[in-house]
């Protein structure tokens, strides 16, 4: 094997909907300007803690009611009541959104006056779209009374405000029920002249009348004007968090990345969030204040770089994603603490879970997960992401096992694109393509076996049954395939979540039923009674040979023979021929659709050669009363195999016949008939005359619409030959292109409550000839974490298509505990070491030796709980396992029998594996749970050693990476480097800010090392450690 190979297998093992929601309206504050006389104008604060979003209602008055009004521009003027007698006036009424950035004071002006007055409400949670739902006004005469008018609001929720204006200068009493906002006259009270203002609120829960609103004043009566408007919430309903949200950060910048959200907004801090939030119904743009936070990006990207930023400082961001309202998410945060290295040269978060797992290196990537669901590929060099994180049902807590080979390696696009006429989901569409080149170029298979169809919804992969058009070959410049669409496509819209794989030559059996393809299939390969099979014979006498259908009979009437099969708009298509040999006028051979059981129904005749005519004809019995709608002339050959395809589609019926292998022809004839809309059966007809036979190759039924949608296969792109394989706590496994993403293949293992273990891969390029003989594709092992303590399994996929090709206890044989530990490949024996607990008393077999051939049981010996992985030594002779009570024990693997007389007694239980050091055979390092480092040399067999070489406490100490030092990571929040020789702890590292758990070691080349934390962070540290 590689050494490369060696070492990353090494690694593996090591590092093994409710309703809307009415956001409710809250008073923000008030200002007004008191006795301002007969001013020229009139000067108003913004009201006291006005923020970006919030909807201001400005209530100015004046007298007399001829005088002009100038407006700020920032204002939009609603409504303006003029009292027109006695004292006149005019009460004006404006709102405003407000900005981030607004003045301290707006300013009207007027004409010539003899009294105004004025007020600002500010209010939150106020639809900035449309502020105001209704309004209305009123006037009094002369009195001490003023009612505001009733107002009918439309939507729940409302905030009702009232202004009250009155020819005096008095103070108001205001309405019962309503908070005063402001009471202010243009001069000292009380006066008999100027001009006096109120104005109130009051939530409004109920769509309804508001009820009149009556302000008082004790004094003198006078004119007044008055009115009422609702101010209309923001309607939220559920908006769901960005999919997922992580930040990389590198010297003075962090880049954001999120996905699964229209637009979002993203907000940073350098300190913890609060409350902070966007306030709904608000857009906001990049330096926006939110409380202590600020805006720095609002869009629809899927990243956003953060830059000129210190290094040091640690960040806080928190996304909330956003709909077209805008209403908001709960948010998302994240943390990114720039560094100016060399360490860390890089880290990556993820928000939603611990990352104590570092990952595995590819070529320049490592690949990783967490709890928060998702597979992870980022670039070595600086930590940015290769391909959007991957989506799993569940956590995969197990380490990703990457491998050089296996997988597609090229793919196209198949945008499906609808006419005029939608496309429901479920109808079957063709695309053709050049097979011919790519066999000729290497890039597939002359079978076309490795050519698969698959759909991308969403982050899911879903693969769909493909199969060859029947006029069509593999290996062909214009190769046909059929599929069937997973989603209605709009009138004039398009589905580009088709693709083509290709260019895998281990791929199995590909999946190519054609009944998961169309409605109806039948080619005829069967030779028992048509009854067995779900046909029907109406008349005459119908028989199948294994290969082709015959009818024949004797009487002058219709050899029809059909099948349930529910139609309305529908194309039915068949192979099908009249035997000259049997009947010198073989009449009336076709298809039908739209039948009921009764026989009444249409048919497409394309085979009348004896009458020269192609034919449409409606049935109301399956042999008699017929009625011609139209016909063509047709001149077609006896014993000559002929395709047939008659549609129907609404009122209008089509139908034509070609010669088969012949180029297929527009439609010859179309009539319009709405006799029959639908149907329950389909049928053959294989003639009228006597005698008569017709025999029939296959026959499809597909549904139609018109025009029909096209499919085109659009340009190759290459595709990595690199892949990931891991498991889930939900029992799915992925098969996932390392180099772009996308899942190759996903499924659910039966009988799998989770999968916990990192998956093990046999490459078949570096077995033995035995395995390449029993396999044509690399296998992957999958373990399962139950919770039974006796029916795990292990499964061997083929790697290609996740077929399964065996699968240890699958029926019970054996009694096995959960499995946590990485199974471990023996390439020189063939075997499978597979670790799991030892049931409820600790007595059951606990480490497994599987033939990785059949997947039958080489060996089996009871251990106690084994929780970790089994290790085998350089050179494939000894193989080591711990369990928890802390016994060590070591397994001779050419004789399957312990190696030694009684384990090495540990005290505490093995964590995760064991490493063999580089250069020393049998020197073995690995850590326990009680925080201690060891080296122990292994003397051969006999007795275990006595005594370790070396033991160094570390408090918490991870699973270890050996290189030139040994590297644990540490719940003190550091990394330790230890002396391979002595095991002094020569250097800690402090990660991050030093409070969470560093976990497992992973490195690509040995110049550098990675390490993840109980804070979701995956790090990059250069060596040496400073």
């Amino acid at each position: 094997m590689k050494p490369r190979l060696a070492l990353l297998l090494l690694l593996a093992l090591a590092l093994a909907t409710p309703g809307p929601l009415e956001a409710a309206i809250a008073f923000r504050a008030a200002a007004s300007r008191d006795q301002n006389g007969s001013a020229a104008s009139i000067t108003i604060n913004v009201p006291a803690g006005t923020v970006k979003g919030d909807v201001m209602v400005a209530l100015i008055s004046v007298r007399p009611y001829t005088a002009t009004i100038t407006a700020p521009a920032a204002f939009s003027p609603l409504t303006r009541v003029n009292q027109t007698t006695g004292t006149t006036s005019s009460l004006a009424v404006y709102t405003r959104v407000a900005s981030s950035s607004e003045p301290a004071s707006y300013t009207w002006t007027f004409s010539a006056n003899t009294g105004n007055a004025g007020g600002i409400m500010a209010f939150s949670g106020v639809d900035n779209g449309s502020p105001v739902d209704v309004w209305a006004t009123a006037v009094v005469a002369s009195g001490t009374s003023f009612p505001a008018p009733s107002v009918t609001t439309t939507v729940a929720n409302t905030m009702i405000v009232t202004g009250h204006e009155y020819g005096s200068s008095r103070r108001f009493t205001p309405p019962g029920g309503m908070t005063e906002a402001f009471d202010v006259a243009s001069l000292a009270v009380n006066n008999n002249a100027g001009i006096a203002l109120e104005g109130n609120r009051v939530l409004q829960a109920a769509v309804g009348p508001s009820g009149t609103k009556t302000a008082t004043v004790t004094g003198n009566a006078d004119t007044g004007a008055m009115v009422t408007l609702a101010l209309r919430p923001v309607v939220c309903g559920a908006v769901s968090d960005a999919g997922y949200v992580a930040a990389n950060a590198q010297s003075g910048q962090a880049i954001v990345y999120w996905a699964g959200a229209g637009t979002v907004t993203v907000l940073r801090k350098t300190s913890a969030f609060g409350s902070e939030r966007p306030a709904d119904g608000v857009a906001y743009v990049a330096g926006d204040p939110i409380g202590s936070a600020s805006v720095v990006y609002a869009g629809s990207a899927a990243s956003f770089t953060d830059t000129g930023l210190t290094n040091g400082t640690a960040y806080a961001y928190k996304t909330f994603a956003g709909d077209a309202t805008p209403c908001y998410s709960t948010g998302t945060v994240v943390a990114a603490s720039p560094a100016a290295g060399p360490v860390p040269a890089w880290s990556y978060t993820m928000a939603g879970g611990s990352m104590l797992n570092p990952g595995i290196t590819g070529y320049g990537s490592i690949h990783t997960s967490s709890n928060a669901g998702r597979i992870i590929s980022l670039s070595t060099a600086d930590g940015t992401q290769l391909w959007t994180p991957l989506a799993t049902a569940a956590a995969v807590q197990g380490t990703l096992t990457w491998v050089p080979v296996s997988g597609f390696q090229y793919r196209r696009t198949v945008p499906v694109t609808a006419g005029t006429a939608a496309v429901p989901s479920g109808y079957s569409v063709p695309v053709t393509f050049d097979h011919a080149s790519l066999v000729a170029g290497g890039k597939s298979l002359a079978s076309g076996d490795d050519v698969r169809v698959y759909y991308l919804s969403g982050s899911t992969w879903t693969q769909l049954d493909r199969v060859l058009d029947e006029g069509s070959s593999w290996n062909s410049a214009t190769t046909t395939i059929w599929f069937k669409t997973q989603a209605t496509i709009g009138a004039s819209a398009s589905d580009a979540g088709y693709y083509l794989f290709y260019g895998y030559p281990g791929a199995g059996a590909p999946p190519a039923s054609p009944a998961n393809v169309y409605l109806f299939y039948d080619d005829f390969t069967w030779s028992d009674a048509p009854a067995n099979h779900g046909w029907t014979v109406r008349n005459s006498t119908w028989s199948a040979d294994g290969s082709v259908m015959t009818g024949d009979g004797s009487d002058f009437s219709f050899a029809v023979l059909s099948h349930s099969a529910s139609t309305d708009d529908a194309v039915i298509e068949a192979r099908g021929r009249g035997l000259g040999s049997v009947c010198a006028d073989c009449r009336h051979t076709g298809v039908g659709l739209r039948f009921s059981a009764a026989g009444s129904g249409y048919v497409g005749m394309g085979y009348d050669y004896g009458s020269t005519l192609l034919t449409i004809i409606g049935q109301t019995g399956w042999q008699t009363n017929n009625t011609l709608l139209g016909s063509v002339a047709q001149t077609l050959a006896s014993d000559t195999w002929h395709r047939i395809k008659f549609q129907a589609v609404g009122t209008t019926l089509r139908d034509k016949a070609w010669v088969d292998g012949t180029a297929e022809p527009g439609w010859q004839l179309s009539v319009t008939d709405a006799t029959y809309a639908s149907g329950t059966e389909i049928a053959l007809f294989g003639g009228w005359a006597t005698p008569k036979g017709s025999q029939w190759d296959w026959v499809k039924v597909r549904r139609a619409v018109e025009p029909e949608p096209t499919a085109g296969a659009a340009a190759e792109e290459a595709l990595g030959t690199t892949s990931l394989f891991g498991g889930d706590q939900s029992g799915f496994v992925y098969h996932v292109d390392a180099s772009t993403g996308v899942t190759l293949w996903s499924m659910q293992l039966p009988g799998a409550d989770a999968v916990q273990a990192a998956t093990a891969v046999q490459l078949r390029s570096f077995s033995d000839a035995a395995f390449q003989a029993a396999y044509t594709d690399d296998v992957v092992f999958v373990a399962t974490r139950n919770a039974s303590s006796t029916n795990n399994k292990v499964f061997a996929l083929r790697a290609g298509d996740g077929a399964v090709l065996w699968t240890f206890n699958g029926t019970g044989t054996y009694n096995v505990d959960y499995i946590v530990g990485m199974p471990y490949v023996d390439y020189m024996l063939n075997r499978l070491y597979v670790t799991s607990r030892g049931g409820a008393a600790g007595t059951q077999s606990s480490l497994w030796v599987l033939d990785t051939l059949t997947g039958s049981v080489v060996q089996s010996f009871a251990l106690g709980h084994l929780e970790s992985s089994a290790s085998l030594s350089g050179d494939y002779g000894t193989l080591y396992v711990g369990n928890q009570a802390g016994d060590l024990y070591a397994l001779d693997t050419a004789s399957v029998a312990l190696k030694w007389s009684s384990p090495a007694v540990l005290g505490s239980a093995l964590k995760g594996y064991v490493w063999e050091d580089w250069s020393v055979a049998g020197l073995i390092y690995f850590t326990t749970v009680d925080g201690n480092v060891w080296a122990l040399q292994d003397t051969g067999p006999g007795a275990p050693p006595a005594a370790p070489v070396w033991k160094q406490p570390v408090a918490g100490a991870s699973s270890p990476l050996v290189l030139e030092s040994l590297w644990v990571g540490s719940s003190d929040g550091k990394l330790h480097q230890l002396n391979l020789t002595s095991g002094v702890d020569e250097k800690q590292v402090t990660i991050g800010d030093g409070t969470a758990t560093v976990g497992d070691v992973s490195t690509e080349n040995g110049t550098e090392l990675f390490v993840g934390t109980t804070a979701g962070t995956l790090y990059k540290l250069p060596l040496p450690l400073p």
